[in-house]
């Protein structure tokens, strides 16, 4: 868990977004899933082993312009920028555990390149994850209320292991 292994722990996915998008409502759409999953709002102590629910956070959009960048010399700054984002650590005491970031390539073509530690997603919940996000945006582009069903909660699935586990 030191800070010299934590970016092995980084899973990232990456979707290549076309023509016109609102970025407030993918702001929204991200708030929305990472608040929606106790899991996205924890943070956790390796001094005492205990982990911890935000009751709400906000995940951070920044943007980074290649617009301006040659066409030529435009792909190789996108792989720069993804490795870069891959690589950087969490402080995971501090949550979300989840960032995003979003690279313009052109007016119209976009990448949203969505990155979280291990301890809270996973291959399978990712998939999960994006989905929701995508249902979100959509809601949220159009101006409706962001919702979808309430999600499980980490914290009971948590329990229902511990009594399967005390069961003969």
């Amino acid at each position: 868990l030191g800070p010299q292994f934590n970016q092995a722990y980084n899973e990232s996915m990456v979707l290549k977004l076309g023509g016109p998008l609102d970025t407030d409502a993918l702001r929204r759409a991200l708030d929305s899933v990472t608040n929606r999953h106790e899991a996205l709002r924890a943070s956790f102590s390796v001094e005492d082993m205990t982990q911890s629910i935000a009751p709400a956070v906000t995940v951070e959009l920044p943007t980074l312009d290649l617009t301006y960048v040659p066409e030529l010399e435009r792909e190789q700054a996108l792989r720069r920028a993804l490795e870069a984002e891959a690589r950087a650590i969490f402080d995971i005491g501090m949550a979300p555990l989840v960032r995003a970031k979003l690279i313009a390539l052109t007016s119209s073509e976009h990448i949203l390149c969505f990155t979280a530690h291990h301890l809270v997603v996973d291959g399978w919940s990712f998939g999960i994850l994006l989905s929701e996000l995508g249902h979100l945006y959509s809601f949220a582009a159009r101006g409706e209320p962001l919702v979808l069903t309430p999600a499980a909660r980490m914290t009971d699935f948590v329990q229902t292991l511990e009594e399967r586990q005390q069961q003969p």
